[in-house]
């Protein structure tokens, strides 16, 4: 395991426990697509933290180490990372679940955000190295460590 790994699950630790503290104050009810935005935001903004404390460490430490020759071409993906896959998909469900008017309510347990907040970002830990490779059909989830993103605009 990695110090960054190490490091993100005693994160993930301190987000869950401050989730237990606050669970009070947090609504103890939502309706259905709240609930699958809530969670996919939280997965999306996980990827983010990461994916931004990755990328600056990383230039930070390309700057120290300052190679002697030119530096070999990074691999060239075309795939989409399943964190951000899976995220994306629950935000667009969790909208359309609130823009088509379904307004069914959950009743949340008292420690249902501090569950919610430790299993959506354990989840999140697990296929963070996931990626859904579309240069081959059918298309195939395999794992890539430390992927770059894909920009397509």
């Amino acid at each position: 395991m990695k110090r960054r790994d190490t490091i993100e699950l005693i994160l993930i630790a301190f987000v869950s426990a401050a989730a237990w503290f606050l669970r009070a104050s947090l609504p103890a009810e939502l309706a259905i697509g709240e609930l699958i935005l809530a969670a996919a935001v939280m997965l999306l903004g996980q990827g983010l933290i990461r994916d931004l404390y990755v990328k600056f460490s990383a230039s930070r430490a390309a700057s120290a180490a300052q190679p002697d020759g030119p530096t070999p071409p990074k691999k060239g993906l075309f795939c989409m990372c399943m964190e951000s896959t899976i995220g994306v998909v629950g935000v667009v469900a969790g909208g359309a679940l609130l823009l088509s008017g379904i307004s069914a309510r959950v009743q949340l347990p008292i420690f249902f955000w501090p569950a919610c907040v430790a299993l959506t970002c354990l989840f999140g830990f697990v296929i963070k190295n996931y990626v859904l490779d579309w240069q081959t059909w059918p298309w195939r989830i395999r794992r890539e460590e430390d992927h770059s993103s894909v920009v397509f605009w």
